[in-house]
């Protein structure tokens, strides 16, 4: 609470800090007039405001053609190959691709994800140092 009180600037004694009291500003100051402004903005009681933004449009169901169980899959494409293009064919659409981030576990390789590396890349707090196993060099 000390340093609360001191990052803060906060007029509250140090022996007042074991029961802080209430601190309310004084009706003339910065505080108390931008309360008063955000109040008038926004209202007195925060509330939930729905349909902010119009819908995210959904890809087209042509989009997933390939995937349908009943179309027979590439010779060329492995049977793990249908577990990562519905993920695929997600973040390639335009609208809904940017704002999907793929969070992968470490087998990702095992389910031949490893396509989408070179693609999307791979989060990591200290950048993109993910280097392929079968990468020569």
């Amino acid at each position: 609470m000390r340093s609360f009180r001191d990052r803060f600037s906060i007029p509250i004694s140090d022996s007042d800090l074991e029961h802080v009291p209430l601190i309310k500003p004084a009706p003339d100051s910065r505080e108390a007039a931008y309360l008063r402004d955000r109040s008038a903005k926004f209202g007195a009681v925060p509330t939930r405001r729905r349909n902010v933004e119009p819908p995210l449009a959904v890809p087209e169901r042509a989009a997933f053609a390939a995937l349908q169980p009943n179309r027979p899959a590439s010779a060329r494409s492995p049977p793990r190959w249908r577990s990562c293009a519905p993920l695929s064919t997600i973040l390639r659409d335009k609208t809904v691709g940017p704002r999907v981030v793929p969070i992968v576990a470490d087998e990702s390789r095992t389910f031949g994800m490893e396509g989408m590396f070179r693609q999307l890349g791979i989060y990591s707090n200290v950048g993109q140092l993910y280097r392929p196993q079968t990468r020569i060099n």
